[in-house]
């Protein structure tokens, strides 16, 4: 998490130099493109990934956030009398929030039916007619009858290959959601330039302001 964390500080107050000479829109709609593509880089994902893959994914998530945060703020306040900018920036969390758990959820409840999908379909390859099954199978009893009585060694043979199984069906139910939500992402960049009239680069409304 620590090298996406240090993007996101070295970015934040490059971001707020660029607010005052850029449309908010514009830059939202610059930030905005960096989620698909990091969502669509994480599907590249493998059981055996390195540090540096995790980290470069987290940061590749990160660096585009800042044109985010900072003018989605300046859109929402844009307006506003003093007196209620207090109830605005509750209303912005309790937006935040909300999607964001919303958003967990549906991942969630994805993960488990893309797993549950591929490993229904994994499993229909272990057939005895199969030559990689059977193979498979004679390879892990003779390795588990090293560690303990032969009658046995099948039995964790077959567990073994259950524990992977779910083990692939689980990695590809997350590579599922990280297709399916930069998909998602992507269709929504062209929305921020539709709802979003034109506000001046440093706050100052010069339209109505789209919300």
């Amino acid at each position: 998490m620590m090298p996406g964390g240090i993007a996101m500080i070295v970015m934040m107050p490059l971001v707020g130099q660029i607010a005052g000479h850029v449309q908010p829109k514009y830059m939202i709609a610059i930030g905005f493109p960096v989620i698909p593509l990091a969502m669509w880089y994480s599907t590249t994902l493998v059981p055996d990934a390195s540090f540096t893959y995790f980290a470069t994914l987290r940061v590749f998530q990160t660096v585009g956030m800042p044109f985010m945060f900072i003018p989605i703020n300046m859109v929402a306040y844009t307006g506003l009398p003093q007196q209620k900018t207090a109830q605005a920036s509750a209303l912005i969390n309790v937006a935040r929030n909300l999607g964001g758990s919303i958003s967990v959820s549906l991942a969630n409840t994805e993960l488990v039916q893309r797993s549950q999908f591929h490993q229904s379909r994994l499993v229909e390859n272990l057939t005895q007619s199969s030559p990689s099954f059977q193979s498979a199978m004679h390879n892990l009893t003779q390795y588990f009858a090293q560690f303990g009585s032969p009658a046995g060694a099948q039995g964790r043979a077959f567990g073994y290959i259950g524990r992977l199984i779910a083990d692939q069906a689980a990695l590809m139910g997350y590579i599922d959601i990280f297709y399916s939500w930069a998909i998602f992402a992507a269709v929504l960049v062209p929305v921020v330039l539709l709802l979003i009239r034109r506000i001046g680069p440093a706050g100052g409304s010069q339209g109505a302001v789209g919300h």
